[in-house]
């Protein structure tokens, strides 16, 4: 499996977490300061969704990468010799 794609994705994905939780802490801090979004509740619910979207994400990219490696070493085990007697 390329290390540097997977770290990437986990990467892409925590960046989207963060951001999201970065913009509903504004909201919920000073949501008058945000007059371009008028619903408020509307647009916190799309952070929420964000950031509930990109923990899947990552979850479920670590359970690919689990079932890689145990694919991988179940093919290197079934490529060894048998053992003589």
């Amino acid at each position: 499996m390329n290390e540097d794609l997977v770290n990437t994705l986990q990467t892409h994905f925590q960046a989207q977490f963060l951001r999201a939780r970065s913009n509903l802490n504004v909201y919920m801090a000073n949501s008058v300061g945000v007059g371009e979004h008028g619903d408020i509740v509307e647009e916190c619910v799309k952070h929420i969704e964000t950031m509930e979207h990109a923990r899947s994400c990552v979850a479920l990219l670590n359970e690919i990468v689990q079932a890689s490696k145990q694919s991988q070493d179940t093919q290197e085990q079934a490529q060894q010799p048998a053992p003589t007697q």
